[in-house]
């Protein structure tokens, strides 16, 4: 199962956008504010995105809704991101789950 840092890595690849090392990585993750969205295939969600740092999951929806789950785990992320269902994983450990969580947009 990847990661959540080796799908975003892969997903920045894809971008043409470059790999920092990690000494880089570590400085910029001091101002980090928002998480890369990763696209999911998926009926319901279009993106996903994670920051380790804040425990923030954000998840996107199809009909453009993005909510912002708090104090998520990072195996629960990595869980539903790596999913054969994204949105089964998304009922199973976030939605009716006892996460706070605010409205984006």
């Amino acid at each position: 199962m990847k990661t959540f840092l080796e799908i975003v890595k892969e997903h920045l690849a894809s971008q043409n956008i470059g790999i920092v090392t990690e000494k880089q990585r570590q400085e910029s993750l001091q101002n980090f504010q928002k998480p890369i969205d990763v696209p999911v295939d998926s009926t319901a969600i279009n993106n996903v995105a994670y920051d380790p740092n804040t425990k923030v999951l954000e998840i996107e929806f199809y009909e453009n809704s993005r909510y912002r789950y708090y104090n998520v785990r990072e195996a629960i992320a990595n869980e539903i991101i790596n999913a054969d269902s994204v949105g089964g994983a998304f009922n199973d450990y976030i939605k009716g789950g006892f996460f706070a969580f605010t409205r984006i947009n």
